[in-house]
Protein backbone atom coordinates (compact mmCIF):
# COMPACT_ATOMS: atom_id res chain seq x y z
CA UNK A 1 0.00 0.00 0.00
CA UNK A 2 2.96 2.37 0.52
CA UNK A 3 5.35 3.92 -1.94
CA UNK A 4 8.68 4.22 -0.15
CA UNK A 5 11.49 6.41 -1.46
CA UNK A 6 14.90 6.64 0.16
CA UNK A 7 16.56 9.95 1.05
CA UNK A 8 17.19 12.14 -2.00
CA UNK A 9 15.10 9.82 -4.19
CA UNK A 10 12.69 12.01 -6.16
CA UNK A 11 9.17 11.54 -7.41
CA UNK A 12 8.83 13.34 -10.77
CA UNK A 13 5.46 14.40 -12.15
CA UNK A 14 4.73 15.91 -15.55
CA UNK A 15 6.53 15.69 -18.88
CA UNK A 16 10.07 16.75 -18.18
CA UNK A 17 9.64 16.18 -14.43
CA UNK A 18 8.38 19.70 -13.79
CA UNK A 19 7.14 18.81 -10.30
CA UNK A 20 9.44 17.02 -7.90
CA UNK A 21 8.78 15.62 -4.43
CA UNK A 22 11.69 14.41 -2.30
CA UNK A 23 13.38 14.30 1.12
CA UNK A 24 17.11 14.88 1.62
CA UNK A 25 17.41 13.28 5.05
CA UNK A 26 16.67 16.53 6.86
CA UNK A 27 14.17 18.56 4.88
CA UNK A 28 11.21 17.79 2.64
CA UNK A 29 10.78 19.55 -0.73
CA UNK A 30 8.03 20.33 -3.20
CA UNK A 31 9.79 21.76 -6.24
CA UNK A 32 8.11 23.41 -9.24
CA UNK A 33 10.74 23.72 -11.94
CA UNK A 34 8.64 24.19 -15.06
CA UNK A 35 6.64 27.12 -16.37
CA UNK A 36 3.62 28.43 -14.49
CA UNK A 37 2.97 28.55 -10.75
CA UNK A 38 2.88 26.07 -7.92
CA UNK A 39 -0.75 25.89 -6.81
CA UNK A 40 -2.18 24.15 -3.77
CA UNK A 41 -5.77 23.31 -4.51
CA UNK A 42 -8.54 22.23 -2.16
CA UNK A 43 -12.07 20.96 -2.75
CA UNK A 44 -12.86 23.11 -5.77
CA UNK A 45 -10.94 26.24 -4.70
CA UNK A 46 -7.40 27.59 -4.51
CA UNK A 47 -5.68 27.52 -1.10
CA UNK A 48 -2.25 28.94 -2.01
CA UNK A 49 -0.19 29.90 -5.06
CA UNK A 50 3.57 30.38 -5.44
CA UNK A 51 5.11 32.10 -8.46
CA UNK A 52 8.77 32.22 -9.52
CA UNK A 53 10.00 35.81 -9.27
CA UNK A 54 6.55 36.73 -7.99
CA UNK A 55 4.17 36.54 -5.08
CA UNK A 56 3.41 33.81 -2.61
CA UNK A 57 -0.32 34.12 -1.97
CA UNK A 58 -2.60 32.66 0.68
CA UNK A 59 -6.36 32.37 0.12
CA UNK A 60 -9.54 32.25 2.17
CA UNK A 61 -12.67 30.98 0.47
CA UNK A 62 -10.93 31.27 -2.90
CA UNK A 63 -9.94 34.93 -2.36
CA UNK A 64 -6.38 36.19 -1.85
CA UNK A 65 -5.93 37.52 1.70
CA UNK A 66 -2.12 37.75 2.00
CA UNK A 67 0.47 38.12 -0.75
CA UNK A 68 4.17 38.85 -0.65
CA UNK A 69 5.61 41.73 -2.68
CA UNK A 70 8.97 43.38 -3.32
CA UNK A 71 8.75 45.62 -0.23
CA UNK A 72 6.90 43.29 2.13
CA UNK A 73 3.37 41.91 2.12
CA UNK A 74 -0.11 42.98 1.04
CA UNK A 75 -3.05 42.07 3.27
CA UNK A 76 -6.60 42.21 1.94
CA UNK A 77 -9.00 42.56 4.86
CA UNK A 78 -8.50 42.63 8.62
CA UNK A 79 -5.28 41.83 10.50
CA UNK A 80 -6.14 40.16 13.83
CA UNK A 81 -3.46 39.44 16.43
CA UNK A 82 -3.82 37.82 19.85
CA UNK A 83 -0.43 39.16 20.94
CA UNK A 84 1.81 42.12 20.15
CA UNK A 85 1.96 43.23 16.53
CA UNK A 86 5.45 44.45 15.55
CA UNK A 87 5.07 46.41 12.35
CA UNK A 88 8.46 48.13 12.09
CA UNK A 89 11.49 47.34 14.18
CA UNK A 90 13.74 50.17 12.95
CA UNK A 91 13.42 53.90 13.70
CA UNK A 92 11.91 56.18 11.05
CA UNK A 93 10.07 53.31 9.37
CA UNK A 94 6.66 54.71 8.43
CA UNK A 95 3.33 52.89 8.56
CA UNK A 96 1.09 54.46 5.90
CA UNK A 97 -2.66 54.12 5.42
CA UNK A 98 -4.75 55.31 2.46
CA UNK A 99 -4.27 55.35 -1.32
CA UNK A 100 -2.11 58.46 -1.19
CA UNK A 101 -0.36 57.44 2.06
CA UNK A 102 -2.30 60.28 3.70
CA UNK A 103 -2.07 58.86 7.20
CA UNK A 104 1.33 58.07 8.73
CA UNK A 105 2.43 56.55 12.01
CA UNK A 106 6.10 56.29 12.94
CA UNK A 107 8.79 56.64 15.62
CA UNK A 108 11.90 58.74 14.90
CA UNK A 109 14.05 57.38 17.71
CA UNK A 110 12.90 60.01 20.20
CA UNK A 111 9.32 61.01 19.44
CA UNK A 112 6.22 59.20 18.20
CA UNK A 113 4.37 60.78 15.27
CA UNK A 114 0.75 60.57 14.12
CA UNK A 115 0.48 62.47 10.83
CA UNK A 116 -2.52 63.41 8.67
CA UNK A 117 -1.34 64.94 5.40
CA UNK A 118 -4.08 65.11 2.73
CA UNK A 119 -5.16 68.42 1.23
CA UNK A 120 -8.66 67.99 2.69
CA UNK A 121 -10.36 66.20 5.55
CA UNK A 122 -9.53 65.99 9.24
CA UNK A 123 -7.66 63.73 11.65
CA UNK A 124 -10.31 62.15 13.86
CA UNK A 125 -10.03 59.94 16.94
CA UNK A 126 -13.30 58.06 17.39
CA UNK A 127 -14.60 55.59 19.96
CA UNK A 128 -16.62 55.29 23.16
CA UNK A 129 -13.56 56.31 25.18
CA UNK A 130 -10.03 57.18 24.09
CA UNK A 131 -6.90 57.38 26.24
CA UNK A 132 -3.41 58.43 25.18
CA UNK A 133 -0.93 57.19 27.77
CA UNK A 134 2.75 56.48 28.29
CA UNK A 135 4.12 53.13 27.12
CA UNK A 136 3.91 51.69 30.63
CA UNK A 137 0.37 52.99 31.08
CA UNK A 138 1.46 54.79 34.26
CA UNK A 139 1.01 58.34 32.91
CA UNK A 140 -2.00 59.85 31.15
CA UNK A 141 -1.73 62.40 28.35
CA UNK A 142 -5.32 62.70 27.10
CA UNK A 143 -8.64 61.09 28.01
CA UNK A 144 -11.74 61.53 25.81
CA UNK A 145 -14.97 60.29 27.39
CA UNK A 146 -18.08 59.40 25.38
CA UNK A 147 -20.89 61.96 25.86
CA UNK A 148 -18.70 63.75 28.39
CA UNK A 149 -15.43 65.64 28.80
CA UNK A 150 -12.09 65.68 27.01
CA UNK A 151 -9.32 65.90 29.61
CA UNK A 152 -5.69 67.00 29.14
CA UNK A 153 -2.90 66.14 31.59
CA UNK A 154 0.46 67.59 32.58
CA UNK A 155 2.86 65.21 34.33
CA UNK A 156 -0.10 62.86 34.97
CA UNK A 157 -2.19 65.62 36.62
CA UNK A 158 -5.41 66.77 34.92
CA UNK A 159 -5.04 70.47 34.09
CA UNK A 160 -7.76 71.04 31.46
CA UNK A 161 -11.24 69.65 30.89
CA UNK A 162 -14.17 70.48 28.60
CA UNK A 163 -17.71 70.80 29.96
CA UNK A 164 -21.20 71.16 28.51
CA UNK A 165 -21.10 74.86 29.38
CA UNK A 166 -17.42 75.68 28.85
CA UNK A 167 -14.02 74.56 30.09
CA UNK A 168 -12.19 73.95 33.37
CA UNK A 169 -8.56 74.77 34.19
CA UNK A 170 -7.13 72.87 37.17
CA UNK A 171 -4.07 73.47 39.30
CA UNK A 172 -2.20 70.58 40.95
CA UNK A 173 -2.92 69.63 44.55
CA UNK A 174 -1.88 72.67 46.65
CA UNK A 175 -1.03 74.71 43.54
CA UNK A 176 -2.60 77.65 41.71
CA UNK A 177 -4.74 77.36 38.57
CA UNK A 178 -3.61 79.64 35.73
CA UNK A 179 -4.99 80.58 32.33
CA UNK A 180 -2.47 82.45 30.15
CA UNK A 181 -3.59 84.72 27.29
CA UNK A 182 -0.80 85.68 24.87
CA UNK A 183 -1.64 88.06 22.02
CA UNK A 184 0.47 88.59 18.89
CA UNK A 185 2.19 85.18 19.36
CA UNK A 186 3.42 86.32 22.77
CA UNK A 187 6.61 87.79 21.31
CA UNK A 188 6.55 90.75 23.69
CA UNK A 189 5.92 90.96 27.45
CA UNK A 190 3.19 93.55 26.89
CA UNK A 191 1.23 90.88 24.95
CA UNK A 192 0.99 88.57 27.94
CA UNK A 193 -1.82 88.31 30.47
CA UNK A 194 -2.91 85.74 33.02
CA UNK A 195 -5.94 84.81 35.10
CA UNK A 196 -4.94 83.09 38.32
CA UNK A 197 -6.99 81.31 41.00
CA UNK A 198 -4.93 81.07 44.18
CA UNK A 199 -4.64 77.83 46.14
CA UNK A 200 -4.05 79.85 49.32
CA UNK A 201 -7.64 81.11 49.51
CA UNK A 202 -10.62 82.33 47.51
CA UNK A 203 -8.59 84.79 45.43
CA UNK A 204 -8.82 85.45 41.69
CA UNK A 205 -6.44 87.88 39.98
CA UNK A 206 -6.08 89.31 36.48
CA UNK A 207 -2.44 90.11 35.77
CA UNK A 208 -0.25 91.74 33.12
CA UNK A 209 3.42 91.14 32.28
CA UNK A 210 4.32 94.47 30.72
CA UNK A 211 7.21 95.00 33.16
CA UNK A 212 8.72 91.54 32.54
CA UNK A 213 6.99 89.74 35.42
CA UNK A 214 3.33 89.33 36.23
CA UNK A 215 1.70 92.17 38.19
CA UNK A 216 -1.87 92.56 39.42
CA UNK A 217 -4.52 94.60 37.66
CA UNK A 218 -7.57 93.26 39.48
CA UNK A 219 -7.93 91.07 42.58
CA UNK A 220 -11.24 89.45 43.56
CA UNK A 221 -11.65 87.87 47.00
CA UNK A 222 -14.44 85.39 47.68
CA UNK A 223 -17.09 86.84 50.04
CA UNK A 224 -14.90 89.93 50.22
CA UNK A 225 -13.57 92.90 48.35
CA UNK A 226 -12.53 93.65 44.79
CA UNK A 227 -9.26 95.59 44.40
CA UNK A 228 -8.01 97.70 41.49
CA UNK A 229 -4.29 98.25 40.89
CA UNK A 230 -2.12 100.74 39.02
CA UNK A 231 1.41 99.51 38.21
CA UNK A 232 0.99 96.76 40.85
CA UNK A 233 -0.05 99.26 43.57
CA UNK A 234 -3.59 99.11 44.98
CA UNK A 235 -5.52 102.28 44.28
CA UNK A 236 -9.15 101.38 44.99
CA UNK A 237 -11.21 98.64 46.60
CA UNK A 238 -14.74 97.80 47.57
CA UNK A 239 -15.47 97.60 51.31
CA UNK A 240 -18.50 96.51 53.33
CA UNK A 241 -19.68 100.14 53.59
CA UNK A 242 -18.85 101.30 50.06
CA UNK A 243 -15.67 102.12 48.18
CA UNK A 244 -12.19 103.21 49.27
CA UNK A 245 -9.70 105.12 47.12
CA UNK A 246 -5.99 105.36 47.90
CA UNK A 247 -4.69 108.59 46.40
CA UNK A 248 -6.50 111.31 44.50
CA UNK A 249 -10.04 110.74 43.26
CA UNK A 250 -10.77 112.89 40.20
CA UNK A 251 -14.23 113.24 38.68
CA UNK A 252 -15.59 115.31 35.82
CA UNK A 253 -18.99 115.49 37.48
CA UNK A 254 -20.66 114.84 40.83
CA UNK A 255 -24.29 113.98 41.55
CA UNK A 256 -25.97 114.81 44.85
CA UNK A 257 -25.55 117.63 47.38
CA UNK A 258 -22.83 115.92 49.42
CA UNK A 259 -24.76 116.30 52.66
CA UNK A 260 -23.86 112.77 53.79
CA UNK A 261 -20.14 113.15 53.19
CA UNK A 262 -17.80 113.28 56.18
CA UNK A 263 -14.24 114.48 56.60
CA UNK A 264 -14.67 117.47 54.28
CA UNK A 265 -12.44 120.40 55.24
CA UNK A 266 -14.36 123.36 56.70
CA UNK A 267 -14.73 126.65 54.78
CA UNK A 268 -15.10 127.42 51.15
CA UNK A 269 -18.89 127.58 51.03
CA UNK A 270 -21.31 124.90 49.86
CA UNK A 271 -19.95 121.53 48.74
CA UNK A 272 -21.71 121.88 45.40
CA UNK A 273 -20.36 125.24 44.24
CA UNK A 274 -22.21 125.22 40.95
Amino acid sequence: DDLIFGDNAQLHLGTGGDLKLYHDGSNSYIQQSGTGDLIIYGSGETLATFADDGAASLYFNNSVKLATQTNGITVTGLVSATGNLLLNSADNQIITIGEGSDYKLYFDGTNSHLSHEPTSGNLMLTGNAIQLMSYTGSEKYLVANKDSSVDLYYDNVKTFSTDGNGIFAYGPEGGNANVYLYADEGDDDADKWSIEASAGGSVLTINNRASGSFEKNIECNGNGNVELYYDNAKKAETVSGGFTVTGTCTATAFAGDGSALTGIAAGGGDFNTS
